[in-house]
């Protein structure tokens, strides 16, 4: 029997989340997924037809609304066990969760400052792009196969201050905090629990960033592997997590190149070494 893998996020085509389901296909995982709403519905109807004919294991989405009340106990509770059954629960287990859901008002964000950032705005950012990984995590557990794995994604901006990352550095901050916490919290039952800090990658949620372009301009210029990085780099470091690295927990890997290692002037200036 396949490995099953629950992915939450999906957008569109250029979502990391995608990238991350047609990552797991090609290892011969039985994917769902999740997506917003019904706005988005003939969409992802879209991209499954597109996938259809290049894999054979199960692959279907459900919707799921993280900032609305009880959507995330219904998926575990109700659309999950449709899906995958109830009455072997050898095969009904979830092997790996990656979590590809983050999100900030765009008043917080492009135009605004995280000095004037509002309470609602701070709160609902954290709910979105943090909280929401710990409720999954508390309602994956019954249903999670031992070794399996949970993975969030991240952003250096959660380390450093970043120009225009406004209140999302916070709530990136403390998404990786909980990574830790829930590292520790889940090893007694097998569960590993770690985090991507990706460098900046053209998804829709980088529109919001104002300023994108020269922050990744930025990155390609200073990181010592001097490329653009893609959803594909980062999603295939989330299946190394899901299937290989049985070892690893509470950490934070850092898929941008190298930018995050380095300091000085960019090596486009030519400067002399003596590597």
């Amino acid at each position: 029997m396949g490995k099953t893998a629950l992915v939450l996020g999906v957008a569109n085509q250029r979502s990391i989340a995608w990238a991350c389901v047609k990552s797991l296909l090609e290892k011969d995982f039985q994917v769902i997924f999740t997506y917003q709403n019904e706005r988005f519905s003939k969409r992802i109807e879209s991209l499954i037809e597109s996938q259809k004919k290049d894999t054979t294991t199960l692959l279907c989405a459900v919707p799921c609304d993280v900032w609305k009340r009880g959507e995330i106990p219904k998926l575990f509770d109700k659309r999950l066990p449709k899906i995958l059954g109830e009455k072997n629960e050898a095969t009904n287990k979830i092997d790996a969760i990656i979590h590809c859901i983050a999100y900030a008002p765009a008043d917080a964000m492009k135009g605004g400052s995280l000095l004037q950032t509002s309470r609602q705005s701070f709160l609902k950012t954290h709910d979105i792009s943090t909280y929401s990984f710990l409720e999954i995590a508390r309602c994956a557990v019954p249903r999670l196969s031992e070794g399996a794995s949970l993975t969030a994604f991240s952003y250096i901006g959660a380390m450093r201050a970043v120009p225009n990352y406004n209140v999302m550095g916070p709530a990136k901050a403390s998404l990786e905090s909980l990574a830790r916490g829930l590292a520790i919290e889940l090893a007694p039952q097998r569960l590993r629990v770690n985090v991507i800090s990706s460098g900046p990658l053209n998804t829709l949620a980088a529109r919001g960033i104002g300023g994108f372009s020269a922050i990744k301009s930025e990155v390609e210029e200073r990181a010592p592997l001097q490329k653009t990085l893609t959803v594909d780099d980062v999603a295939r470091t989330a299946r190394f997590i899901a299937t290989e690295a049985t070892g690893m927990t509470g950490q934070t890997i850092y898929i941008d190149g190298g930018y995050s290692t380095v300091a000085g002037p960019p090596l486009s200036l030519n400067i002399e070494t003596k590597w």
